[in-house]
């Protein structure tokens, strides 16, 4: 009945979440961390990402709302540059030229799962700038084992700006145009790679 009342998938992901978390702490000694992505400990499938222009899926490139929601959701599981760009051209062979609205969503995912294992809870994309919003102080295991790598990282990018806010640690980097922004999520990620727990 509880299945139900939730939804089988955010049923399984609060599942998923409650198993990841008891193999992270109550049994790490059991499971060999070396047979897991160590980043999928910090993994923020929620992480926000902030656009100051439009980004969906139009009406009028897709018609049909069943097969706009089925993009939609194929998006939200992308996990690869890969997987990214052969929906891309499937997309493209099916409805035409990409209209801007959905080059800016396909931008909106290539950051997310760039970022999605980074521990992050927000990337904001303004003109020429990113800003990288880390999660909540009280997150000591990411503070402890993720932020000092992150840390190291951001440091040999020259005009990274850390900034503590009232509420949340904030990375503000001026950027050239928006692959920089994605190639510097990518980096990111790959230096999370060498966490040891």
């Amino acid at each position: 009945g509880a299945i139900y009342d939730i939804g089988f998938e955010l049923y399984q992901k609060i599942l998923e979440e409650a198993v990841n978390e008891l193999k992270a702490d109550e049994f790490q000694h059991v499971f060999d961390q070396s047979e897991h992505d160590i980043t999928d400990l910090f993994a923020n499938e929620d992480i926000s990402i902030e656009l100051d222009e439009d980004a969906y899926l139009p009406e009028s490139f897709i018609s049909s709302d069943t097969d706009r929601f089925g993009y939609y959701k194929k998006l939200y599981n992308i996990k690869s540059n890969i997987e990214l760009n052969e929906l891309q051209k499937e997309l493209e062979d099916k409805y035409g030229k990409l209209p801007k609205e959905t080059k800016n969503l396909l931008y909106v995912v290539k950051l997310r799962s760039a970022a999605v294992k980074t521990g992050l809870d927000k990337i904001i994309i303004k003109p020429n700038k990113i800003i990288l919003v880390f999660p909540e102080e009280s997150n000591e295991r990411y503070y402890k084992e993720a932020f000092p790598i992150v840390l190291d990282y951001l440091q040999t990018i020259d005009n990274a700006n850390l900034k503590q806010g009232k509420l949340r640690l904030t990375c503000e980097i001026d950027i050239i145009d928006r692959n920089e922004a994605a190639e510097l999520l990518w980096k990111l990620k790959r230096s999370m790679e060498f966490i040891e727990v």
